[in-house]
């Protein structure tokens, strides 16, 4: 996921937003929703729960392992565990699972969570360090913030410089054995790579009521309720599904988005104040962590780019899609899978494709049991 160029115009006040993330792999095109095909959906959290249902022999147990790296910075271990939590359990749900499902997933907090232990079935992590080595790979895809600004009369427009990647998510992955006799029948499932949902290091994370802090449509008692019913789950020491999903219902009736970086919006204002051009400024975002997390955490499901859908995405029509006339794909911006708002809840466009993936990898895994 990447912070967009942000251009903010003196006389029009007003902000564009954009992210992305997440391996391209130019394949085949389909015409159904946002999601992987079939075949790469045993290895969400939605396949291993199809393959326990239906019986096939596997290697990872019936407990679904969620690490989550401790110990961070901006924001609390509590925080961090519910959140994530939060993110697992409005997939779940929008996907047609119930509490007897989420029970079945083991959310731990551990000072290093290892991209090699296939115990688990995904980590989290957010880095708070730049110097923080969090993998070879991870440490190429992510760099320190930069910003520029260019003043025209009457108008002031800044941006991130290039972009900046935020975040990185994908499912787990599976390899399976199958009788030569029938090839279809796989005689056994093996998890050979974790899935992950990796921030970067380079951004302040913080937690949900920052975000809604930082919103001027959340102010008032919208926000207030927002954040006291946070509250509320936050002292508990274990939040049950129904507790979790009343929470993420209550952020989609109020419709939350998550407010911009208050530490570009405080460079901004004193570059527009001054009237001064700057070039490669390099800055610290501050972001409030759930969207972000919301977002990679909906790649661990399958879920991809909803408004640039991969050439092998599974995509398909609703209410606010439009028809890509060359790809014959449809995409949507209403959507935390989008680079567009910074939704901390699920569209109907995200239920919409976390539904057909569900049904997808169901009948994927009655194929081979």
């Amino acid at each position: 996921m990447k912070s967009p160029s942000l251009s903010y115009f003196v006389l029009a006040a007003t902000v564009v937003a954009h992210s992305s993330c997440g391996p391209l792999s130019p394949l085949k095109s389909h015409l159904e929703f946002a999601h992987s095909p079939a075949d790469r959906l045993l290895g969400t959290p939605i396949g291993h729960l199809e393959i326990i249902r239906a019986g096939i022999s596997h290697n990872f147990g019936d407990r679904l392992k969620i690490c989550v790296e401790s110990e961070k910075k901006t924001i609390s271990n509590a925080s961090l565990l519910l959140e994530t939590k939060l993110a697992y359990v409005m997939w779940l749900k929008a996907a047609g699972y119930g509490a007897a499902d989420f029970s079945k997933f083991d959310f731990f907090l551990a000072s290093k969570c290892q991209r090699d232990d296939l115990s688990n079935m995904a980590s989290i992590v957010l880095a708070n360090s730049a110097n923080e080595v969090i993998g070879d790979d991870f440490n190429t895809l992510f760099a320190p913030a930069a910003m520029s600004c260019q003043v025209q009369p009457g108008s002031i427009s800044c941006g991130t410089t290039n972009g900046m990647t935020l975040g990185w998510g994908a499912a787990a992955s599976l390899s399976h054995s199958y009788l030569v006799s029938n090839p279809t029948q796989w005689s056994n499932v093996s998890r050979h790579a974790v899935g992950f949902a990796t921030l970067s290091q380079f951004v302040d994370w913080t937690a949900l009521p920052a975000g809604i802090d930082a919103n001027p449509l959340l102010a008032g008692s919208a926000g207030t309720e927002l954040k006291t019913k946070y509250s509320h789950l936050l002292a508990l020491e274990n939040q049950s599904f129904e507790q979790l999903v009343a929470f993420a219902e209550s952020l989609k009736l109020a419709k939350a988005v998550s407010g911009e970086d208050p530490v570009f919006q405080k460079l901004f204002h004193a570059s527009a104040q001054a009237g001064d051009e700057i070039s490669d400024v390099k800055f610290r975002p501050q972001y409030a962590a759930f969207h972000v997390l919301l977002h990679e955490i909906g790649h661990t499901f399958g879920m991809m780019h909803a408004d640039n859908p991969n050439a092998d995405s599974i995509t398909g029509s609703s209410a606010t899609t439009t028809l890509n006339p060359q790809t014959h794909q449809f995409s949507t911006l209403i959507s935390s899978m989008a680079y567009a708002d910074q939704y901390v809840y699920l569209t109907d466009d995200d239920v919409l494709g976390i539904s057909s993936a569900a049904e997808a990898a169901r009948a994927e895994a009655l194929l081979h049991r």
